[in-house]
């Protein structure tokens, strides 16, 4: 039978670096302790969040739809929201991401990023309905190191990788979570 847990997060510390793929780096993952082993764990906020919006747990009420984040995320940077939607990725190493399919667009997803071992999302999620509270941040891999996260997956799969495509940083939005619900 399953059982609903709620988790509540303390996220008073600076984001940890951020695990920021699925399966196609579970091997990377593999090779540590922690999601620091992942190609692309150099990916951090581009600004840190006000430390007067983290606080602990789930306490709004009304939900944002990931549709609207995911089509003007930069109105709501910094800002605190709650979202739900079903897990369609999940952290394979420490549970410390999931992937929010939108309501909208099975095709988009939010990732939610949470503090190493402060909330573990489940594989048992993966395809169930999860209720995350956090803050949206914008993200920003440097051209250097998003090359370097281009090339390891490319060895990883046997591929050859040319650095002379990647031209631009690499610009993503996730949700700092700072709280989280579901069944598993």
């Amino acid at each position: 039978m399953k059982t609903a847990i709620t988790l509540l997060a303390l996220c008073l510390l600076p984001l940890a670096p951020a695990c920021n793929q699925a399966s196609e780096t579970a091997a990377a993952d593999k090779a540590g302790a922690d999601c620091s082993a992942c190609p692309d764990a150099l990916a951090k906020p581009a600004t840190d969040v006000a430390a007067d919006v983290l606080k602990k747990g789930m306490f709004l009420s009304e939900l944002t739809p990931i549709s609207k984040i995911l089509a003007a995320p930069a109105s709501f940077e910094g800002q605190r929201v709650r979202v739900v939607g079903d897990a369609v990725a999940v952290c394979e190493t420490r549970g410390c991401w999931i992937n929010l399919k939108s309501e909208a667009d099975a095709a988009k997803f939010l990732r939610v990023k949470v503090e190493d071992g402060e909330i573990v999302f489940p594989m048992t999620v993966k395809g169930h309905p999860v209720e995350v509270e956090g803050v949206v941040q914008k993200v920003v891999i440097s051209v250097e190191d998003y090359r370097a996260i281009l090339k390891a997956r490319a060895d990883q799969k046997g591929e050859s990788f040319d650095p002379a495509t990647v031209t631009e940083p690499k610009v993503s939005w996730q949700l700092k979570g700072l709280g989280a619900k579901f069944d598993a």
